[in-house]
């Protein structure tokens, strides 16, 4: 098999078939496939096209060998490339993926009339000066037309991403003299808007009582197992956002809530206490992998997206206020964070 480019009579390998009224039997195959190719740190999901030619069942009669019937497949094998070229930026903006086959036939049934039409007005290549103004067509249009492998993209405004961490979380005035620092795990979501994006995140953590303490008319024993929870809402501006790193600072409104466990039993399931507070603090995101969806998404027409894969270092400040527990939460994530925003093809 070799692909579009131009013909040598060693492309003709099959024994000629001497019964037959052609001088020469040109064996190709075009098609398209939806692929995965990765280059670099990006993987394309992408429909791809192919034409070639196939030697083995392509021959010649060897007395009729000349430039002129040469020409003729060669512009043969143009027209069909052509069609290829065609074929693969329709598929590029289709809006659903199961019409591809339908296309493809269309394609198929335009390309065959095409072929009829070029092999009936130079008469398989014998009459020369028409076989010439279809050489010098084809010429032009094959430069007019580049393959377009690959399409030119432009981000949507909206994307969308999740993420999952685990981290630690330490504290700093009077609620440093009274609860353990913790490990925690974290999860969130990302709604963004351009540059913009809504931060919706909670943590969770297992701590003890350092020492005794009242809050709300609430005992709080040395030693008891509590849980530490952070749930915040905050509005985040991305300052960097380039193929490698992406930086968004933040801050928006939290609870902080300490219980204590079930484990310490039914005795201490009133001894919950909250605290709104502001939240601030910044996210890195390191881009470790990138896939990009060039084929509409089999369930939404027309659904294309870049998809962004990374490791995410998460540093925010909570100050709760409670009556007697004052001070500031740190805290500290590392985790996976997926990011994908709607594209569009230019």
């Amino acid at each position: 098999m070799r692909e579009h480019g131009k013909l040598t009579w060693e492309d003709f390998q099959s024994e000629s078939v001497d019964f037959n009224q052609n001088d020469s039997e040109l064996s190709y195959h075009i098609s398209y496939s939806t692929t995965r190719e990765k280059t670099g740190d990006t993987i394309l999901l992408k429909f791809q096209t192919k034409n070639f030619i196939i030697p083995k069942n392509s021959w010649v009669k060897e007395n009729k060998k000349n430039d002129q019937l040469l020409k003729y497949n060669q512009v043969l094998f143009d027209i069909i490339e052509i069609y290829r070229r065609e074929l693969q930026y329709d598929l590029n903006r289709i809006g659903n993926i199961y019409l591809a086959d339908k296309i493809f036939s269309q394609f198929n049934e335009k390309l065959n009339a095409e072929i009829r039409l070029f092999q009936r007005q130079t008469k398989l290549g014998s009459e020369y000066s028409k076989l010439d103004e279809w050489s010098l067509k084809i010429d032009e249009e094959l430069k007019d037309l580049e393959l377009e492998a690959i399409p030119e993209i432009t981000d949507k405004n909206f994307g969308i991403g999740l993420n999952i961490g685990f981290g630690t979380g330490l504290f700093s005035g009077i609620i440093r003299n009274h609860i353990t620092p913790n490990f925690n795990i974290g999860y969130g979501f990302d709604f963004a808007y351009k540059k913009f994006s809504l931060l919706l995140n909670a943590s969770l953590a297992s701590n003890k009582i350092k020492d005794e303490f009242s809050e709300y008319d609430l005992i709080w024993e040395s030693n008891l197992k509590t849980n530490t929870a952070i749930l915040d809402a905050s509005l985040g501006y991305s300052f960097i956002d380039n193929s490698k790193h992406k930086v968004t600072s933040f801050a928006g409104i939290g609870v902080f809530e300490v219980a204590v466990s079930e484990n310490e039993g039914d005795n201490y399931s009133n001894h919950r206490i909250a605290s709104t507070s502001l939240v601030y603090g910044i996210n890195y995101d390191f881009k470790f992998l990138k896939a990009i969806r060039l084929t509409p998404a089999p369930f939404f027409n027309g659904y294309r997206e870049r998809a962004e894969h990374s490791l995410r270092v998460r540093l925010y400040f909570v100050h709760p206020t409670f009556e007697n527990l004052r001070g500031t939460s740190f805290n500290l994530t590392v985790g996976y964070s997926l990011f994908s925003r709607i594209i569009k093809l230019d």
